[in-house]
């Protein structure tokens, strides 16, 4: 879609798709979650998160000193 300069709301409109209606099919989304979890990405999720709030909170409290 970005290469033909859309948003998927945008292709929506254009092509009379419902808003509610996924782009990609439901087999296809199935595999790709099924993947990324054999891969431990919601694990390497939370754990990016965990460390990026413990950076901002450490810049935070040198900022009040």
């Amino acid at each position: 879609l970005k290469s033909h300069g859309l948003t998927s709301r945008e292709y929506r409109v254009k092509y009379g798709f419902s808003l509610r209606q996924p782009l990609c099919a439901k087999s296809l989304s199935e595999r790709r979650k099924k993947a990324g979890k054999e891969r431990g990405l919601p694990e390497n999720l939370r754990k990016a998160i965990a460390k990026r709030k413990k950076r901002i909170k450490t810049k935070a409290t040198a900022k009040k000193k």
